[in-house]
């Protein structure tokens, strides 16, 4: 597949951050899936356990990105 790759400094992705806070939310919740997905395939979790693990994970991965970033 093509893709396209920007680079962005920290001040240009601050200001990314700053002015779309809701792009933290959506980034958190991709990373925290894809990892749970990991997670669920290596472990066997079942659905129930998989969504409280993922809504747990979301919480600690979306206040990281925002401490991080000031948000």
């Amino acid at each position: 597949t093509d893709v396209e790759c920007y680079r962005l400094d920290t001040v240009d992705f601050e200001q990314v951050w700053q002015a779309r806070p809701a792009i933290a939310e959506a980034i958190s919740h991709v990373l925290v899936e894809r990892g749970a997905q990991l997670d669920s395939a290596l472990q066997n979790l079942d659905e129930e356990s998989k969504h409280n693990e993922i809504h747990k994970q979301h919480s600690e991965v979306l206040l990281t990105i925002k401490r991080f970033f000031g948000l």
